[in-house]
């Protein structure tokens, strides 16, 4: 069942779908479609899967100057930190009682240029460390595909010294090696794509911002503010483990020196994979390498 804030604020029963901007009124379908037919109604659907908040929406209005949704002859002129919200007077002394030492005048907040430049300076720094690691992707990506065809080719020249019988003990390492290469290939490739939406993020971010400053509304700004730090920690902490996922794998074929004496005997073995991990940031100095053998059954 819908919550007294999600259902609509004309007939108070349906759930909300879209808002009516000359109304100041969140409306389910039937009433959208009602206040759409109207003349010079300003109607836009919203997007429930999200929250509604000043965030997510961009009003005319700056927010203190809108209606509430529960008391739609009421101003929203609080914002109460505890719950993150914008509230009327009734909402506050409804709901937020407990909450009057973190309930905000909106009417005495101010938001200027330079606090907006400063969020903007984070999202500049953030697009910035994203441009390098990007970066770092596309040339690790690179070395990857330059070790496979190393790898494969040492594999070919050494199978040219040996007969048929070798024939399934080569697809074993070949797969290990293209499946290792697959494994960095896709770490990487979604380092990338995390990357890109995150930049995505932080543009779409910056563009709301910018529109709430040019439609001067420094309570919109206040409130969007306030979650800012939290955001930005979220997006630093998906870059610190980029750069922690952002290695490479190394691998190389090495042959077996005993085969060919030993290839009439029972021999299983075909080679081993050797693999090394740098090239990220967060990885130790120490180069770590490990010995992967393979075995016919």
């Amino acid at each position: 069942m819908a919550t007294h804030v999600d259902v609509c604020g004309f007939c108070f029963i349906k759930p909300v779908f879209g808002f009516c901007e000359n109304c100041s009124l969140r409306l389910c379908d039937t009433c959208f479609n009602v206040h759409t037919k109207a003349s010079g109604h300003i109607t836009f659907s919203l997007d429930n899967t999200l929250p509604d908040t000043v965030a997510t929406v961009v009003r005319n209005l700056d927010i203190h100057e809108q209606k509430c949704s529960s008391h739609t002859t009421e101003n929203v002129s609080f914002y109460c930190e505890i719950h993150d919200k914008p509230v009327c007077g009734r909402c506050m002394r409804l709901n937020h009682s407990s909450c009057l030492k973190s309930v905000i005048d909106l009417h005495d907040i101010s938001f200027n240029e330079q606090q907006t430049n400063e969020c903007f300076s984070h999202f500049d720094k953030l697009k910035e460390e994203i441009q390098e690691i990007e970066k770092s992707v596309t040339e690790n990506i690179k070395t990857v595909g330059d070790l496979k065809e190393t790898y494969m080719n040492a594999i070919k020249a050494y199978r040219k010294r040996l007969d048929d019988r070798l024939n399934m003990l080569q697809s074993k390492i070949e797969s290990a090696g293209k499946s290792k290469c697959d494994e960095n290939v896709e770490r990487l490739q979604n380092i990338a794509d995390e990357c890109k939406e995150t930049y995505a993020l932080i543009d779409k971010k910056r563009k709301l911002i910018e529109e709430l400053l040019r439609n001067k509304q420094e309570r919109n700004l206040f409130i969007i503010s306030k979650g800012l730090d939290t955001e930005i920690t979220v997006i630093k902490g998906v870059l610190r483990q980029a750069k922690l996922d952002n290695h490479v794998v190394r691998f190389g074929f090495e042959e077996n020196s005993s085969l060919e004496r030993t290839l009439l005997n029972d021999i299983h073995e075909f080679g081993t994979l050797q693999e090394t991990c740098d090239g990220s940031e967060m990885e130790p100095e120490t180069t770590l390498e490990v010995e992967v053998r393979f075995y016919l059954h």
